[in-house]
């Protein structure tokens, strides 16, 4: 139907062109969906219209028609510019919907598992909000589950429509028969369950196989059959089947045999995979190597059992980064039930010879440093450490030969005590444990992949937020009110030391990002006369609308007795309107990343070694989704060489510690001009270190 054609373009890619006497209808795609122009130039010129295409900008070209009167049913459309309707969607058939979405339509992979589940995203840029707020309720009441949602890039936000995966799945299925063999990549397949594993960005050029990608793509041409030809002979069996499934260049192989774990490959580009029946057996080594999330997640669902047997997965890793898979994974072990077992270098170390660490002798006493770099001090020496850094060693009864030993502070003797069979084999010798720690010149990285005591701090935007009960960044309800009121006191609530805060005449602030891909965040806090930044609660809730925004807000708002500013992510300028006419005034400020995380790194800890944020114990700041976790896994991105950028990551964390960032970068933003080449790479406290004051030791930890 030449009506659905244009109807549909027109609300997506196409246009009217108007003149005093004529109305012309104009379309531009780039050159990879050239057979999608062609089909419609095609479609129009069979309906009496002529029409004809030309290049157009760089690499595109442009489909234009001479004047019809067809053209004129739909001025509608333009008063003066593209508008919608419901008396206009309501002309939409299921062909006009297809032709929509094959312009405007693409996937979104947000459902991290399923194979080749995807959400429809739908570009609706240049209406405004009330006419996607139409679309929307237009598409749900046909049993489309959608909603308005937003895209942004450095210049602006603009509405979208994204639909469930549920109303995506039915669209593909709906739209099926409409949809050209060219434009089918936007699209899910009709077969959902069609198992294939996913393995990233191909090689632009030629494969592993010796075909161009771009010529196989061209199924029906000479060079496309040839390359097939060349594949089928490159096997050493009959293929039966070689389909392009058409996402990141997939290709399906079958082949012909009885062996029923050799039946179908996946290819993509210098790799060639099985995707039959799968092994019981999986080990993953080094998961935080691993670079994309879904790679891991697609390889989980590679095992399966075998001959009554299976499936087991061994994740095997050292804690290279907080945020990593292996962190995640261990977190995860009590709802996957999964056993996680637990060892470091000393534990594959060999029993210490007798004739190194001397048993007949009398016993010495050392104090050795509790944390990393080795140290360790005779008596003499830790009598004259300062009396408020004594606690950080600890007194210890050796053998007379480990005095000298620069293993000490960590094994304290039990190599000594092994038993005789720990020797040889796999069991590392004590020399080469020594230059493990001698060559790992970061006590960070030590503690983190030698001795797996923690996580590595590498790649947090707060590595030196401190949790530490003493010295940290935290405080209970009762330590903050002892602290505030100067009254010791037990079992104060939350309700009571903001009341008593408040009552002091000191002014809450309210910090939030909108949380479009997590959670609607907000964090409440005040500056005390101290001159400490204190947090008092933090709220991270996903999947709000925003009147239920509004509501949480609202809740807040009474709670904290009018909070004086709401510093609010400045990206949704009609949010922030809503938010002060309900009497919750937001502060206009530009966001910058940089300065608002110099900021937050100089509330953490200062120059002086003064920690002035200090977040308030309970049950909402200490969740998973709480402001304590956020500010100690908020991480950057990574490169593909695993090193850190400067470009904080969009996990589950940000939305909280965005929050944050956005209340330090409007109460105590650095006066000129934040600069930085590796947010990453700042000095953390373990790496400021203590003086090693034995020579013979690990002169690198020194």
């Amino acid at each position: 139907d030449v009506r659905q054609l244009i109807l549909g373009t027109l609300l997506g890619d196409a246009s009217l062109y108007f003149t005093k006497k004529s109305i012309r209808y104009q379309v531009s795609h780039c050159s990879e969906q050239y057979e999608y122009l062609e089909f419609k130039r095609d479609g129009l010129i069979s309906a009496g219209i002529e029409a004809s295409i030309c290049p157009d900008a760089k690499n595109t070209f442009k489909l234009f028609t001479k004047t019809h009167d067809i053209f004129r049913e739909f001025p509608s459309l333009y008063t003066p510019k593209k508008t919608v309707t419901k008396e206009i969607l309501d002309q939409l058939t299921l062909e006009g919907i297809a032709y929509w979405f094959m312009d405007d339509v693409s996937g979104n992979r947000r459902c991290i598992g399923k194979r080749k589940d995807h959400y429809f995203e739908l570009a609706t840029c240049g209406f405004s909000l009330a006419e996607n707020d139409i679309i929307a309720e237009w598409f749900n009441e046909r049993g489309y589950s959608c909603r308005v949602g937003s895209t942004s890039n450095s210049f602006n936000t603009y509405p979208i429509i994204e639909f469930s995966l549920e109303a995506s799945r039915k669209l593909s299925r709906d739209l099926a028969e409409y949809v050209l063999p060219c434009m089918a990549y936007k699209f899910l397949p009709i077969e959902v369950g069609q198992r294939y594993i996913d393995t990233g960005t191909p090689s632009k050029t030629r494969s592993g196989l010796g075909f161009v990608w771009k010529d196989l793509k061209k199924r029906n041409s000479r060079t496309g059959r040839r390359w097939a030809k060349k594949i089928r002979e490159a096997l050493s069996v009959t293929v039966t089947s070689i389909k392009h499934i058409g996402v990141q260049d997939l290709i399906d192989i079958h082949i012909d045999t009885d062996n029923e774990h050799r039946k179908s490959f996946l290819c993509n580009s210098m790799k060639l995979l099985h995707n039959s029946e799968h092994c019981p057996y999986m080990t993953l080594d080094e998961l935080d190597t691993i670079m994309h999330p879904l790679a891991f997640k697609e390889a989980l669902l590679i095992p399966g059992r075998m001959n009554g047997r299976g499936p087991l997965t061994v994740k095997c890793s050292t804690r290279k980064f907080p945020f990593g898979i292996m962190a995640k994974s261990i977190d995860e072990a009590p709802k996957t039930k999964e056993k996680v077992l637990q060892w470091n270098i000393l534990d594959v170390t060999e029993k210490c010879p007798e004739s190194r660490h001397g048993p007949g002798a009398k016993k010495i006493v050392r104090y050795v440093g509790k944390r990393l770099p080795l140290t360790s001090l005779t008596q003499d020496q830790f009598d004259e450490v300062q009396v408020d850094k004594q606690f950080q060693y600890e007194k210890v009864k050796a053998f007379a030969g480990c005095g000298d030993c620069p293993l000490l502070p960590i094994c304290r003797g039990r190599l000594a005590h092994r038993p005789s069979t720990d020797v040889g084999g796999l069991y590392k010798p004590i020399d080469l444990t020594i230059r493990q720690f001698q060559v790992t010149t970061d006590p960070d990285m030590a503690e983190a992949q030698l001795l797996c005591w923690k996580p590595s701090s590498t790649g947090l935007v707060y590595p030196r937020f401190s949790t530490d009960p003493i010295d940290g960044n935290t405080l209970t309800i009762d330590g903050a009110y002892t602290a505030f009121t100067g009254t010791a006191a037990q079992g104060i609530t939350l309700s009571q030391l903001t009341e008593a805060v408040a009552d002091a005449g000191i002014k809450f602030y309210v910090h939030g990002d909108w949380g479009y891909r997590h959670n609607f965040a907000l964090i409440v806090s005040a500056v005390m006369p101290s001159g400490e930044w204190w947090w008092f609660d933090s709220y991270a809730v996903p999947g709000l609308e925003f009147e239920e925004m509004i509501k949480l807000a609202e809740e807040v708002r009474d709670r904290y007795m009018r909070p004086r500013f709401w510093h609010m992510d400045p990206a949704q300028p009609m949010f922030l309107k809503a938010f002060t006419k309900r009497g919750m005034k937001c502060a206009k400020f530009k966001k910058d990343v940089m300065a608002g995380v110099e900021a937050m790194r100089g509330q953490i800890i200062d120059a002086n070694g003064r920690r002035r944020l200090k977040i308030v114990r309970h049950d909402r700041t200490e969740i998973e989704s709480g402001a304590i976790n956020a500010i100690m896994k908020h991480a950057f991105t990574l490169d593909s060489a695993g090193e850190p950028t400067t470009t904080p990551s969009d996990d589950e964390h940000a939305d909280v510690a965005d929050s944050g960032r956005y209340g330090a970068q409007n109460l105590f933003k650095p006066k000129g001009k934040v600069t930085s080449t590796n947010p990453a790479s700042v000095l953390e406290p373990q790496n400021q270190g203590l003086l090693s004051l034995n020579q013979n030791q690990f002169g690198n930890y020194s």
